[in-house]
């Protein structure tokens, strides 16, 4: 995120840009993560990397949320957090609706953003299935509706979201461009971890009937403890609770890692999401990181490392270091 506000202020000019000798961007989102989209959609998974304490492991999630329920009302009222969405840079076709008729024939339903506007196709979609927000979960304190007095909460609340992706696609365009670099800029990114290059989103139809085994986190399931209608079954490890003010279930695979989404509400379609199988850092897709290429001094490769252990990398601080000498040699 620092290397995007960095490139901002190059933007904007005026005297804090000419006392900036350079910029060394690490790991930087140069034209957005689909990983985002992703977590809005299916929820904040918690680290897995079982060195950590749980606290740790699972503060992610706690802050941005589990579910779609929980994510939507802190990233879709959060610019900061939309800016790191795909822009119209990002390599178009990142989204793939495919709709499954039987186990053995796929048809796609639709490759999104149509025409690089990812703005209109993606994020202001508020009916299709693909749709990144549901207007119902942006405001679930019911803040739009106190204020303002009104019963139009919902559409209160989607008319400021979608002012913010307006102000997001006006940020991109003017400021995030291919030419708003520091002219003395260098960059390093990675590739080698599984990372979403793209979205793939499966959609079936839901046979089996809801079967519970031994859910002892799940008595606020159902309000009236009626499970009949949810028309799926339960075979996956599961680390996102319902709850009467969620009506959305997400499960992870242990094996196959792709995400299994259920809106509860309307139990006559399953939606998985599958897992990345793409290259980068395990957030930032190989092909945003590397982006900055042909716009900087000069940008490095490393090998497996993962976004957050960045600058834990000996390659990483080597390169920065000497990208450090060499504004500091072309200064003197």
């Amino acid at each position: 995120m620092g290397g995007l506000v960095a490139r901002i202020s190059n933007g904007l000019g005026g005297k804090g840009n000419s006392n900036i000798l350079g910029v060394i961007h690490g790991m930087m989102p140069a034209t957005g993560a689909p990983l985002l989209y992703r977590q809005i959609v299916a929820g904040s998974e918690q680290e897995s990397n079982p060195l950590l304490l749980h606290d740790l492991r699972t503060a992610k999630a706690k802050l941005l949320g589990r579910t779609r329920a929980e994510t939507t009302p802190v990233i879709a009222n959060s610019p900061g957090c939309l800016e790191l969405l795909p822009s119209h840079l990002y390599p178009p076709g990142w989204l793939i609706v495919t709709r499954q008729f039987s186990p053995h024939k796929r048809n796609t339903e639709i490759i999104l953003p149509i025409a690089n506007n990812p703005y209109i196709d993606i994020y202001k979609e508020k009916e299709e299935i693909w749709r990144m927000i549901n207007p119902a979960l942006l405001d679930p304190a019911k803040i739009h509706q106190r204020d303002r007095n009104s019963n139009q909460g919902s559409s209160n609340a989607w008319n400021e979201y979608s002012d913010l992706i307006d102000e997001v696609q006006e940020l991109h365009c003017l400021l995030l461009g291919n030419t708003n670099y520091h002219p003395n800029s260098y960059a390093f990114f990675s590739s080698g971890k599984l990372t979403y290059k793209s979205v793939n989103m499966i959609i079936t139809a839901r046979k089996e009937k809801l079967k519970f085994l031994s859910l002892n986190n799940y008595s606020q399931y159902s309000n009236n403890n009626d499970h009949s209608k949810f028309n799926i079954s339960i075979k996956h490890n599961i680390f996102h609770q319902y709850n009467s003010n969620n009506p959305y279930l997400v499960m992870q695979n242990a094996n196959s890692k792709n995400f299994d989404l259920y809106d509860l509400e309307q139990p006559k379609e399953k939606i998985q999401i599958l897992a990345p199988k793409d290259q980068g850092d395990d957030t930032v897709p190989e092909e945003s990181g590397l982006a900055p290429g042909n716009h900087i001094s000069g940008i490095f490769r490393l090998n497996s490392v993962s976004h957050q252990n960045a600058f834990e990398s000996h390659a990483a601080q080597t390169f920065t270091l000497l990208a450090l000498c060499k504004l500091v040699g072309e200064k003197a």
